[in-house]
């Protein structure tokens, strides 16, 4: 894809090689491209740095170009919730693009990652000049309200070990292993519950035949078993 070279301002390669790569912005052409290339830039994130917390100011939205990026409702103590995990070409901050309203969720690396920051205010210009970006961007956000749904049903109707059962499934390779990323702590703010009733849960599976663990690495031994715990 190329770029009108005089319009707008000098901006990083990799900015201009990782934009047309994020799922939120692949409807715009390539002058509005240019247009958001111009204004953006690349931060450089810590473990445990944050892009924003819960409640600031929408002014800036990411795309990550590496690493991983949680987006969570943080509670007291050991509790929170995890609404999502964005990893390369995903974008945080959607929902506040649109309403221009606080963020809702904080926004933290969970390791050393790299994210592209862009100028909300220009999206939403865009959002109102280009019909075919504001259909997209709606179905986006469509779409992870969806799941958000799915995550409070699975809440209300499912218990920790079900939730546990359903993550290994969902995170699985073909041939049944799980490479875990996320602490324990980490994937019981995913699921909606607490360090250790995702240890005991993990226990029961284990203890029951379901699956085999070695550190990070875990190997599905009955997936159909796991299924019918998953329900």
């Amino acid at each position: 894809m190329s770029y009108p070279s005089t319009q707008f301002s000098p901006v990083r390669r990799d900015v201009l090689e990782a934009l047309p790569q994020a799922e939120s912005l692949r409807s715009l052409d390539a002058r509005a491209l240019g247009r958001v290339a111009a204004t953006a830039r690349v931060r450089r994130m810590r473990r445990h740095e944050r892009v924003w917390s819960s409640g600031d100011p929408s002014n800036e939205i990411v795309v990550v170009l590496s690493g991983r990026i949680q987006c969570a409702v943080v509670g007291a103590g050991d509790r929170g919730w995890v609404r999502t995990v964005a990893r390369a070409g995903d974008t945080c901050g959607l929902a506040a693009l649109v309403d221009q309203g606080p963020h809702p969720c904080t926004a933290e690396a969970l390791e050393s990652s790299r994210v592209v920051v862009l100028d909300a205010a220009l999206l939403r210009e865009l959002l109102v000049e280009d019909p075919a970006f504001s259909r997209h961007i709606s179905r986006l956000i469509v779409g992870e309200l969806r799941q958000a749904v799915e995550a409070c049903v699975r809440l209300a109707v499912k218990s920790p070990l079900q939730r546990l059962a359903a993550y290994l499934i969902e995170n699985a390779s073909s041939d049944g292993q799980v490479s875990l990323a996320e602490t324990q702590g980490q994937i019981a703010a995913q699921i909606g519950t607490v360090r250790e009733v995702v240890g005991r849960a993990f226990r029961r599976l284990q203890g029951d035949g379901l699956l085999a663990r070695s550190g990070r690495s875990i190997r599905i031994l009955d997936a159909t078993a796991l299924e019918r715990v998953a329900g």
